[in-house]
Parts: C-alpha cells; sequence; structure tokens
C-alpha cells in the first residue's frame, strides 16, 4: 500500500511538470503572436500617417475642385481617411 502511493505521487508530480511545461510552451507562443501583431499595428499607423501627408499634398490642388466626379471621388477619400486617421 505504501508502495501505491508513493508510485503515484510520482506520477502526480510527473503530471505537474508536463502541464507545467505546456503552460509555458503556449504562453511563449501566445506572447509572439502578441508582438507580431504589434509590429503590424505600428507599421498600419506608420502607413496611414504617410496616407494622411499624402492626402494633405493632394488636397491643396486646384484641379480636384473643377471636374464633379473627381470632387465627389475625392470627398469619399477624404470621409475614409477621416476614419483611418481615429485608427491612428
Amino acid at each position: 500500500m505504501n508502495t501505491m502511493l508513493w508510485i503515484l505521487g510520482i506520477h502526480l508530480v510527473e503530471l505537474a511538470g508536463i502541464a507545467f511545461y505546456l503552460i509555458v510552451k503556449k504562453n511563449s507562443k501566445l506572447e509572439q503572436i502578441v508582438n507580431t501583431q504589434q509590429q503590424h499595428l505600428e507599421a498600419v499607423t506608420l502607413l496611414i500617417g504617410k496616407m494622411d501627408d499624402s492626402f494633405k499634398q493632394l488636397e491643396g490642388r486646384v484641379w480636384v475642385g473643377e471636374d464633379e466626379d473627381i470632387q465627389a471621388v475625392f470627398n469619399d477619400m477624404k470621409e475614409i481617411q477621416s476614419v483611418l486617421n481615429s485608427l491612428k
């Protein structure tokens, strides 16, 4: 009986060790995913900023106001850029 309890105790320790290892491994993978997502978000934020700068340069051009179709597209682009700026 004593031997049986001893063997059972060893196996419980083994199972706890394996569970700890798997949790640490999973946590490491999740940290990598979070870091990758953070890098992607920073890249998108930078891209939105560059697009906003380019859009502001384009906004100052006179030719945009001459054609109604171009003006409608430009106004739609303004709305899209406004939404993108809110995401920064």
